[in-house]
């Protein structure tokens, strides 16, 4: 008996635990986030601490696990992040936070023809990861490289949709020539302006020679390297992208309204002592309640959609990955009868063919279509508006008819409007990379790759004819184009890239040895046709065919060229325990552009590195957690100077006798069988570090660089009787700095990452080839200082009293109180004229920088990132800068604060017709009152966003939803008072109004994964 109920009482404990342990056992749940953007982490490993459980997180970042009890703990590891031991708490979601470690040095970085371990690099070389580029409304991709990367400097010169004008520099200026940025897309050379940041896997940023000297003769300006994605092992993953947009204008100048014009002009004319234009009865008429005015800004500018979508297919298995993307973008412009499309298909498969043997192809294929006014008119139209006062003037009539100004006897925004006509261009890009890679050995891969990129574009501009009616009378025709007309134009270009390259890698111990060597191949071909006629019988039939067939009417134009290169490159890494690293590069060049005995060209480049924290020394010193020193020497070369300079060219011409014309050939220059290219040597020491149990990075860049050969036409005299040849003449030194800061940290189920970059770098001619200095215009170059400085006289004030006039240095005869008072330096001490001239300051920008927060809390994630620059000087110039330009033209409102006796303090001197920078006047001479502080600080882009969470998706098989609001160009800190401090840059007057206006947006889209 007593053995009988010990047995039950073991059974029901046996019983009872067994329960127990089945109540206790749960499903855990969660998502797994990057603490810096707070995007998903996939392929992350998640194991219950003591138990047998272990899963992985998918695309969007969740997991399932099992585990013995909600007490458990759970171990997350994913590789370039620091480990984590998380508690579950009794909870069944656990969202898991994940701080990026200084494994993420393991990363791989692509550079010139292969790919090196971050750690291991020991040149200058910046990268932008993908992450930055998702969301960003941006039409071309260069937009979004603003402020990213240090020592790269992006300034926007013109909005216009397809037909941006985008001026990009790593390392600021450093010769008199063109000296461009190459970039390549996937191992070929290729703009950036239609490739899509959706399909962008990372960007490389070459900055110094022992990086870009594998590019040779053709990277003085730096180099950009730009991967598309490929597909990863697993099943198919479909993710969609798309948004929506308004824009706007960034800023735009208020015009002062008809009153105060009519007001400011008669106080013009009466402070030049002429009589006033305007009456007291049109006066009254203005300061009338019941006067209409109407502002032709508002009919010019308009809010405009833009629209963004893009899906992709990705995947793979053991022998064959693929990623397939298909894009859309439509973007209307802020001014009328402007537009961009732009459809992308990327196609990227890796074939892995035998054990030893991997195909890759990668196809993109980028039509196009760009509208705009016929003949160019939207910078005439933006010059001719911004010049308009505001009146009673109406713009068309009720019936739609286009009227014309009463003061004017013109409508430019008619001129500009699909009414006049329209120029459509339809472009196409395609481009294409194969490539074949051969192990012969576990150490020895060979590879093969052929790469082309063909651009075609076909332009329809057409004219119609344009009637404009009076003001007055709308029965009336105040104006009728002549006649209509049309141009047609044709361009192909195509670049071949062919490589043969063997790489050996081997690691010997502690050694580890890496070599590279091959041969390179380019060429190129570009081909413009183009046909003009008029007259055509119809508005609604423009093909060249339904024009005149009167042939003095006709205009017909063509041209070809065509360059190639050849090249031998190779490079050598060695590290030892990963702690000290030493690399070797060179390329040998061999361009067409220059004559057979110089047209090769040896550009060698080395680099060493020290890991100072894998030191023994080091080991104790808690707060560092990683630091290495950098320094590299190199050379590259410059060879843009055009197609043939060292051969004598002709060129055709008409030459009249007997009254007809007749067919002739001239000389198109003169040749210089010399020439070489430019030669840059530059030496640059890094530093990087990462402190603090990895909270803080710091990445220091210094370099020095020295530009010899530089490509110039020296002047020579008159009687030479052609234009000048280039030669290699002058010399320029650079130097500058680069600084990175980056701190993020994870607080509870709160994250976030701030960083900062900022840079700066300044030229100095050493020599200009004897000519020194040389004065174009209103810049000096000159030995010994920077290049294209700002030369003219310098204003210290304005006259308050007619005594000050009279006891200063003469200006003119009708100088008075009020008026522009400019400094005597060294001229006659009785005149001011210009020998007064001096140096006024650097033309060029300095200190761009960059600021990016990120902030993630749940499914929340916040990004805010801004831009500036921290020194800017540009010559204001036209009707929105100066006084009263010309007759017609008018003021903005800041031109209100002018000099009175009233106002002796005023921001302006006071008002005078004809006054302007570009004049010859009283006020209007080149100094230093019209340059302007264009420093700024904008607000580039902040975006907010929620990721539903994943219990709500999976009953719809969908692995992550996100939805977004962002803007771009939202807001714009300055003191400048121009409608944008970005555009344009370097020695040109700023005619803002002539050039198309930048614009912000706001956009609402999702993120879907499935």
């Amino acid at each position: 008996m007593r053995r009988s109920l010990i047995g039950f009482w073991l059974a029901c404990c046996l019983l009872a635990g067994t329960s127990l342990g089945a109540q206790q056992t749960a499903t855990v749940t969660g998502r797994v986030l990057e603490a810096e953007t707070g995007k998903p982490l996939a392929g992350t490993t998640i194991a219950v601490i003591g138990g047998a459980s272990s899963t992985t997180s998918n695309d969007a970042g969740t997991y399932t696990i099992q585990v013995p009890s909600l007490q458990s703990r759970l171990r997350v590891s994913h590789v370039g992040f620091l480990p984590a031991e998380i508690s579950i708490d009794g909870r069944q979601n656990v969202d898991i936070i994940l701080t990026p470690s200084a494994s993420s040095l393991e990363e791989v970085v692509i550079v010139g023809y292969g790919a090196q371990k971050k750690v291991t690099m020991t040149g200058a070389v910046s990268t932008i990861d993908a992450k930055k580029l998702e969301n960003r409304p941006v039409a071309n991709v260069v937009e979004a490289l603003q402020g990213q990367v240090p020592g790269l400097t992006v300034v926007r010169t013109s909005a216009q949709p397809g037909n941006q004008q985008i001026d990009f520099r790593v390392r600021g200026t450093s010769t008199f020539s063109n000296n461009p940025v190459l970039t390549i897309i996937d191992g070929v050379p290729s703009s950036l302006d239609r490739i899509n940041p959706a399909d962008i896997e990372s960007i490389s940023v070459l900055k110094d020679a022992a990086s870009a000297a594998i590019y040779g003769s053709r990277a003085t300006g730096g180099v950009i390297l730009v991967t598309t994605k490929s597909g990863r092992k697993g099943p198919p993953k479909i993710t969609l992208n798309s948004s929506i947009g308004t824009q706007s204008a960034t800023r735009f100048a208020e015009k002062v309204s008809a009153l105060d014009h009519a007001l400011l002009s008669n106080e013009a004319r009466a402070n030049d002592g002429g009589a006033p234009k305007f009456t007291q009865a049109q006066i009254d008429k203005f300061s009338s309640p019941d006067f209409k005015q109407v502002n032709w800004d508002d009919y010019m500018l308009r809010n405009a959609m833009q629209t963004d979508h893009n899906i992709s297919i990705s995947g793979g298995s053991d022998f064959n990955d693929y990623y397939v993307s298909f894009g859309y973008l439509k973007q209307d412009g802020v001014l009328m009868n402007t537009s961009y499309e732009r459809f992308n298909i990327q196609v990227n498969q890796n074939l892995r063919i035998t054990n030893k043997l991997k195909l890759g192809l990668k196809l993109g294929y980028i039509p196009s279509i760009t509208t705009s006014p016929t003949g160019n008119q939207v910078s005439s139209m933006l010059t001719a508006v911004a010049a308009l006062p505001n009146s009673d003037d109406e713009l068309k009539t009720a019936d739609g008819r286009w009227l014309a100004r009463a003061d004017f006897g013109t409508n430019p925004i008619a001129q500009a409007s699909e009414d006049a006509g329209q120029t459509i261009q339809k472009g196409t890009r395609l481009s294409g990379n194969i490539s074949l890679d051969y192990n012969i050995l576990p150490q020895v891969k060979l590879t093969a790759n052929y790469g082309m990129v063909r651009n075609a574009s076909r332009l329809r501009d057409y004219a119609k004819i344009l009637t404009l009616y009076q003001q007055a009378n709308h029965d009336v025709v105040q104006s009728r184009t002549e006649f209509n007309s049309l141009r047609v134009g044709y361009a192909a270009d195509i670049q071949h890239n062919a490589n043969l390259l063997a790489n050996y890698t081997q690691r010997f111990g502690d050694h580890n040895l890496s070599v590279l060597g091959g041969v390179s191949a380019e060429w190129y071909n570009q081909e413009t046709d183009g046909i003009t006629t008029r007259n055509f019988l119809t508005d609604d039939i423009y093909v060249v065919g339904a024009g005149t067939s009167d042939p003095t009417f006709w205009g017909i134009s063509g041209t070809a060229n065509d360059w190639s290169l050849a090249s031998v490159v190779g490079r050598a890494s060695y590290s030892f325990k990963e702690r000290y690293l030493l690399e070797g590069s060179f390329r040998y060049d061999g361009s067409s552009r220059f004559m057979a005995d110089q047209r090769w060209g040896f550009f060698p480049a080395v680099s060493a590195g020290w890991v100072i924290s894998k030191e023994n020394f080091m080991a104790n010193i808690a707060p560092v957690n990683f630091l290495k020193l950098r320094a590299s020497w190199g050379q590259v070369g410059n060879q843009n100077v055009g197609f043939y300079p060292f051969a004598a060219t002709l060129s055709q011409t008409t030459y009249y006798f007997n009254g007809q014309p007749n067919r002739g050939v001239q000389t198109a220059g003169a040749p210089n069988p010399n020439l070489t290219w430019e030669t840059k040597s530059s030496a640059n020491i890094g530093l990087e570090a990462r402190l603090f149990r990895n909270l803080l990075e710091v990445n220091l860049e210094v370099f020095r660089e020295r530009t010899s050969d530089i490509l110039m036409a020296l002047p020579l005299p008159t009687t030479f009787g052609q234009g000048e040849p280039v030669q290699n003449a002058g010399v320029v030194d650079n130097k500058g700095w680069e600084l990175e800061l980056a701190h993020r940290n994870k607080i509870g189920q709160f994250t976030y990452g701030v960083s900062v970059q900022v840079s700066n770098v300044t030229n100095k001619v050493v020599s200009m080839g004897g000519v020194s200095p040389i004065i174009n215009g209103n810049v000096i170059t000159e030995e010994g200082y920077s290049i294209n400085e700002w030369y003219g006289l310098r204003s210290i004030g304005m006259f308050q009293t007619q005594q000050e006039v009279t006891n200063a240095p003469f200006q003119t005869a009708r100088t008075s109180p009020g008026d522009l008072r400019y400094q005597n330096n060294g001229g006659d001490p009785n005149l001011i004229n210009s020998d007064d001239r001096v140096r006024l300051g650097a033309s060029t920008p300095r200190f761009p920088y960059g600021i990016r927060i990120n902030a993630g809390y749940k499914g929340i994630d916040l990004t805010i990132f801004g831009q500036g620059v921290g020194s800017q000087i540009v010559w204001s110039n036209g009707w929105t800068a100066q006084n009263f330009d010309r007759e017609n033209s008018t003021l903005r409102v800041y031109h209100l604060d002018r000099w009175t006796p009233e106002t002796p303090n005023a921001r302006f001197p006071k008002t005078r017709m004809g006054s302007g920078a570009a004049r010859d006047g009283i006020n209007d001479r080149f100094s230093s009152f019209w340059l302007e502080d264009a420093s700024y600080f904008r607000l580039k882009n902040i975006e907010i966003g929620y990721t539903l969470p994943s219990q709500l998706l999976d009953r719809f098989k969908i692995q992550r939803l996100r939805v977004f609001v962002n803007a771009e160009n939202a807001l714009t800190f300055t003191k400048y008072l121009g409608y944008d401090p970005e555009t344009p840059s370097g020695t040109s007057a700023r005619l803002l109004e002539g050039r198309y206006p930048l614009a912000k947006l706001y956009n609402v889209g999702l993120n879907i994964n499935f």
